[in-house]
């Protein structure tokens, strides 16, 4: 392993519990940009658990090596040490080839299982999230527990929340790791406690909807509750839900991972957010006018509704690159999206290059899954916001940080800034900087408080130089998962089996592309940033999209909506009838996601190519025929990611779900996670594209 070191390491051990911390979705990110069409690294983006957990290093001595995956060893150069107070900065090896600990008591926190289970053997002491590493807390002493009781309770015991739901009696449960000491404190508040057998160092916890019928296989994995339609599973190391006896249930896993903004509020609107920064501003008396955005040059509705997205021609030539018919780039076609393929990669690639060609600001969003990085794919179309500054000062503070990621001392950035701000009352940089505090805090410090102070959010990246939203515009999602599973084909294999997806979830990524191509028109003409998801390994887990939601969180993004599409090509009668799921356990969550499908559902009726579509809004699971009070999509595809966080969201999908007796029957894909799934209805997938392209618009607008 290379790593550049700031001091030896042979004093460790004297100076207290030594961490290796991973950059990962659970901690943080490396800031790249492009330059020359090469990546260059200006600063690294942490989590606030683990932005804690350097800070206290960083007043205590305690040693941390941060170790990063996925990323070109020559970006890691002589001056990456400069970024955070750590002892090394280098690159993340594969888990055969893993450092052993410098002492007998050094903690190794990562969210993968593999390299946990690697580290383990090596003699260091796992922990999969870096809330878990700070303090006092025992690397050894974390159990799990299942918590029944007052949501408000969970909120007074110190424990790192997994999952959180209400039960259909009222009360809520949660899921999570706990100390001993204080689970014996939630026990005394009145809360039921049941320790689970799952080792937090170790093993991930899944959830997972079960057939009632499925019985074989058990005895071979850690089942650590289990009732009639779902059970809670303990997985170790390169185990994946690929292997387990689940299929048939739509939406076979959703992987629970150790996240402590589970349990605080969303982030405060837009609007909300802006009126701060823009307050910091007029309180420096600086030159930099604002203004109130009071109306965009929104297109005609007539010409909106006069066009779509997607044609049936070019969803299905969309289809044929995604599922294997016709080339997906140079190297010819595809066999397989899954996680475990080489192909997913490719698909990648592939995505961002289009969205690129396009004319976005495309960027592959790493998370790390059963021994290496993945990537979900984004792309922004920045919205106009609610203020307007003259100059547009935004862009050329980001360039300002960007030119000087690592100053010490700060001068270049008070220089720059003063240059830029100009002078009014007292000089505007040291009141937006506070001189005060210059000398205070050590420059990773500073540069984290002056980007808060600039309104520079890390939920949008600014260090990228071409996305610029404008203050007040709050963020719509448009989702789908971009790999693809055959695993109810009997021998399938994930890295060599073909898996062509052409419905779950081609689909939803040839929609999501659509809607990219159509809006990019509409640039600088919405008050909010339309955001572009494409999530990996939603197939084994929720993978990525949990991952992303959860750092959405962690960084107060203000999502105003999230719809995702998942599977909405399959069509084999004359019905045309499709899904809206808004349903959760929550009913806050779920009364502010009904208008999103309400919003679709009125599209669609006056478009008028497809019948109104049935909107689910219920709070059971147990996937029923009454919509009103059941959602059997509920925790089921990637809108649940930020259902769990507290956003408003919904997935669209063809007539899968079981219908009404007054109504026609369903009409399920019979190909539900084999390779067969190669046929869709293009026409049919076009117009519910239509719909929700049209709806996207209006929430963004």
């Amino acid at each position: 392993m290379a790593a550049t070191s700031r001091r030896g390491r042979g004093q460790k051990g004297e100076r207290g519990r030594a961490v290796t911390l991973v950059l990962d979705q659970a901690s943080g990110s490396l800031r790249l940009t492009e330059s020359d069409g090469r990546p260059r690294l200006v600063g690294v983006s942490l989590l606030p658990h683990a932005a804690a957990l350097i800070a206290e290093a960083g007043s205590t001595g305690r040693p941390i090596r941060l170790l990063v995956a996925g990323e070109d060893e020559r970006l890691l150069d002589a001056d990456a040490k400069e970024l955070l107070p750590v002892e090394e900065f280098g690159r993340l090896p594969v888990p055969e080839e893993l450092p052993p600990p410098s002492t007998s008591r050094e903690v190794f926190v990562c969210a993968d299982a593999v390299y946990r289970e690697a580290a383990a053997a090596l003699g260091y002491r796992p922990l999969p999230h870096p809330a878990m590493a700070r303090g006092d807390a025992d690397a050894s002493g974390w159990l799990f527990a299942a918590f029944i009781g007052e949501r408000e309770l969970f909120e007074r015991i110190d424990v790192i929340p997994y999952d959180l739901e209400r039960r259909p009696a009222g009360d809520w449960r949660l899921l999570g790791a706990i100390q001993a000491a204080a689970a014996r404190r939630a026990e005394a508040l009145g809360l039921q406690v049941q320790r689970l057998d799952l080792d937090v160092g170790l093993d991930d916890a899944f959830l997972l909807p079960v057939d009632r019928e499925v019985s074989a296989g058990w005895s071979d994995h850690s089942v650590l509750e289990r009732d009639p339609d779902r059970a809670l599973i303990a997985l170790r190391g390169r185990t994946t839900v690929d292997e387990l006896p689940l299929h048939g249930a739509h939406g076979h896993a959703v992987a629970l991972a150790p996240d402590p903004g589970l349990l605080s509020p969303s982030a405060p609107p837009a609007a909300d957010q802006a009126t701060l920064v823009a307050g910091t501003w007029l309180r420096t008396g600086t030159k930099v006018a604002l203004e109130v955005i009071d109306r965009l040059p929104i297109l005609e509705a007539k010409v909106l509704v006069a066009a779509c997205p997607a044609s049936a021609p070019s969803f299905q030539a969309d289809i044929d690159r995604l599922s294997g018919v016709a080339p997906l780039d140079a190297a010819g076609t595809i066999a397989s999206r899954h996680t475990g393929h080489p192909d997913n990669a490719r698909v990648v690639d592939a995505l961002v290059a289009e969205l690129r060609a396009i004319g976005y600001c495309a960027w592959r969003e790493p998370f790390m899954w059963s021994g290496q990085t993945r990537y979900n794919v984004i792309a922004d179309l920045p919205g106009a916001g609610s203020w307007r500054i003259r100059p547009d000062i935004l862009e050329r503070l980001s360039r300002i940080l960007v030119r000087w990621p690592r100053p010490d001392p700060p001068d270049p950035w008070v220089k720059a800034i003063r240059r830029l701000v100009g002078r009014s009352r007292r000089d505007g940089a040291e009141e937006l900087i506070d001189e005060d505090r210059i000398g205070e805090l050590p420059p990773w410090a500073l540069r984290r408080e002056l980007e808060w102070q600039l309104g520079l959010r890390p939920w949008w990246p600014w260090w990228r130089l071409c996305l610029v939203p404008g203050w007040g515009a709050g963020v719509v999602i448009v989702g789908c998962h971009l790999d693809s599973t055959a695993a109810s084909d009997a021998g399938y294999s994930a890295a060599t089996g073909p898996a062509r997806g052409a419905d779950d979830d081609g689909s939803g990524v040839a929609g999501t592309l659509a809607l990219a191509r159509w809006m990019w028109g509409m640039r600088g003409q919405l008050r909010h940033t339309v955001r572009f998801c494409f999530f990996n390994g939603e197939e084994q887990g929720l993978i990525g999209s949990k991952s992303y939601a959860s750092a959405l969180k962690a960084n107060g993004a203000p999502i105003r909506a999230v719809v995702c599409m998942d599977m909405i090509g399959f069509n084999s009668d004359a019905n045309r009838l499709f899904e809206v799921h808004a349903g959760y356990t929550d009913p806050a969550v779920r009364d502010a996601s009904v208008p999103i499908a309400n919003t679709v559902a009125s599209w669609a009726a006056s478009l008028g190519s497809l019948p109104p579509p049935q909107v689910y809004r219920g709070t059971s699971p147990s996937g029923g025929p009454d919509r009103t009070v059941s959602d059997g999509a509920i925790n089921r595809s990637d809108h649940a990611a930020f259902h769990q966080q507290g956003y408003p969201a919904v997935v669209v999908t063809e007539d899968f779900f079981g219908n009404m007796a007054s109504e026609p029957l369903a009409d399920p894909n019979p190909n539900y996670h084999r390779n067969a799934d190669a046929v869709v209805d293009a026409a049919y997938a076009a117009d519910i594209i239509c719909a929700v392209g049209h709806a996207v618009r209006a929430l963004a607008s």
